[in-house]
């Protein structure tokens, strides 16, 4: 019997390894890789220019003044003051062009600010870095630019009738859309995010808090200074422990991971931010939180058993193929039978084990299935949970 179909097992493992790999990629944010860097990635903000591998490690050695924050002086400009950025955005079933006002004169003027921070400052002076961070939110111009984009966005939510926490995830999505930039120089601010079309970590991240902030949500900015990383963090109340990693304030709050890079879950992440030293700042003053946490849980938890269930399928598929392809060679004349009825035993286990294998093969292609989907479909949260819950992947005993 031609065992050929075997490759495909073979194809789909390998497709399953490459788009694991890709999802941790893409969560992981402004890294490449799960390893602690030595050296800053090219384009990474100013302040990460050296390894930063513990708290107390200096932020810059730059000769920055001390006191030092970032701010925006609106440029003068002549002609229209506002010109239009538009972004189409996938969220649940539908595509929305969103058409976004920027104030050139506030665009111009954050992108000539000084945006480096203190001289000397550490990650264990959080009180310093928080300070230089929420400098990137606060002002007349930053708050006459969010202004002029959130009469935009709420239109579609008005629009669109969606609830809270629809409301909240268009808005993740929207920003997570947004073309990762990895060639940033130094941390734009959000304004800079929206006329450029473009970001990194640190910058996608903070558009987004300024977003939630504005519409009331308990955020904050999760700063990962071993991986250069940073994400957003929206506030979670649970008195009982969690599948994911609760992020604590100094005041004891508990944030969720957003990442802000590229599409993804609520808090979805690799895990080596398991462990890792988080500086935690809380932005805005919004009370709101995010309460579907659960809801969105029973995503991410099935996308890790059915990458477990696809593995443990695959070993099976190669320990069928082993024994399958002995059995056939025995039959074909290597093995010397005593008797009809022994070769006959062994034909009718060669018999059972192509019909088991055929059967961990549709196993192996539904879950598959369902797994591309998963990771293909972060924008639509209610449409992959019905997805997961109809496919019945996780009523497959193994």
């Amino acid at each position: 019997m031609d065992l050929r179909i075997s490759a495909r097992g073979c194809t789909l493992f390998a497709m399953l390894q490459i788009l694991i790999c890709v999802a941790v990629i893409a969560s992981s944010g402004c890294l490449s890789t799960g390893e602690p860097v030595n050296e800053t990635p090219a384009g990474e903000t100013p302040f990460l220019n050296e390894s930063v591998n513990a708290s107390s490690v200096k932020i810059t050695e730059s000769a920055t003044p001390a006191n030092h924050l970032p701010e925006i002086v609106p440029a003068e400009i002549s002609g229209d003051p506002y010109e239009d950025r538009t972004f189409n955005v996938k969220f649940e079933k539908s595509e929305y062009e969103l058409v976004l006002p920027v104030n050139l004169s506030v665009y111009y003027g954050a992108k000539s600010a000084d945006k480096s921070i203190t001289e000397g400052t550490l990650w264990k002076e959080t009180e310093k870095v928080s300070e230089y961070y929420r400098s990137f939110f606060e002002g007349d111009a930053i708050e006459g630019f969010y202004t002029d984009i959130l009469k935009k966005i709420r239109h579609i939510m008005i629009a669109e009738g969606f609830s809270d926490e629809e409301y909240l995830e268009f808005l993740m999505t929207f920003v997570q859309q947004i073309p990762y930039d990895s060639e940033a120089e130094s941390p734009r601010f959000p304004v800079e995010v929206v006329y450029d079309m473009k970001g990194d970590c640190d910058e996608k991240s903070m558009l987004l808090i300024g977003l939630l902030a504005r519409e009331g949500y308990d955020t904050a900015l999760i700063i990962f200074p071993e991986y250069h990383h940073a994400t957003t963090g929206i506030r979670i109340i649970t008195s009982s422990d969690t599948s994911f990693r609760q992020f604590k304030s100094e005041d004891g709050r508990k944030y969720v991971f957003i990442e802000s890079t590229d599409l993804s879950y609520i808090g979805q992440y690799p895990g080596y931010y398991e462990d890792a030293y988080a500086v935690v700042i809380p932005i805005g003053d919004g009370n709101k939180t995010f309460e579907r946490y659960n809801y969105v849980s029973y995503i991410t938890e099935s996308l890790t058993k059915i990458a477990n269930r696809i593995l443990f399928f695959q070993s099976e598929l190669n320990r069928l193929y082993d024994e399958i392809k002995s059995l056939e060679s025995d039959l074909n004349g290597a093995k010397s039978y005593d008797s009809d009825s022994e070769w006959q035993k062994d034909h009718t286990r060669y018999i059972n084990l192509i019909d088991d294998y055929y059967e961990y093969e549709d196993l192996i292609s539904r879950n598959i299935e369902v797994y591309n989907y998963v990771i293909e479909h972060p924008y639509d949260i209610a449409g992959v949970r019905r997805y997961i819950y109809n496919s019945k992947v996780n009523e497959i005993e193994y």
